[in-house]
């Protein structure tokens, strides 16, 4: 919920401190085996953003990429697209009030606080999901991807054998 909510200001966050002008790709591409809406497609660059939910998910000491899942995923645009590198972006942006509001309701009811949580609690939460008092340039982290055949064809033959299993399950209802 917060990524989708904050991608805009994670996008703008980047372009302040990079002093670019990335702009928000709205095509949806599919091939015969992915499809997919990259966040940002720019000088043969694709770009995915990342919100991290607090702090303690922001990869700050990360070389590599933290979630393979991701890995995957910018493998798939770059097939897509037919291009050889791609930029996982992750970013610490405010958490929106509502999410806030939601984490506090969560921890009262975990520690069984009907009247709220005490207020030392109250405000550990508030200054751990919102970052006025770091740069702008520490709360970006930005990992480089590159195109990996082997990966990609991995991929695809998983979706092959996945299909032929699917194919089966139905001749045999």
């Amino acid at each position: 919920t917060k990524g989708l909510s904050v991608e805009d200001e994670n996008i703008n966050q980047y372009n302040e401190v990079n002093e670019t002008f990335l702009l928000k790709n709205e095509n949806r591409f599919e091939n015969d085996y992915f499809s997919g809406e990259p966040d940002i497609i720019e000088d043969g660059i694709i770009y995915d953003f990342k919100s991290s939910w607090d702090y303690s998910t922001f990869p700050l000491f990360e070389d590599e990429v933290p979630n393979e899942d991701y890995e995957y995923q910018l493998q798939a645009y770059m097939d897509l697209l037919g291009l050889n590198k791609a930029k996982l972006i992750y970013g610490l942006v405010d958490t929106p009030d509502d999410l806030i509001l939601d984490e506090k309701r969560r921890m009262a009811w975990k520690l069984g606080c009907i009247d709220g949580i005490p207020e030392e609690l109250d405000q550990e939460i508030s200054n751990n999901m919102t970052y006025a008092d770091i740069p702008k340039e520490a709360r970006i982290k930005e990992l480089p991807i590159y195109r990996d055949e082997k990966i990609i064809a991995l991929m695809k033959t998983m979706i092959d054998q996945a299909r032929v299993y699917l194919n089966s399950l139905n001749t045999t209802l």
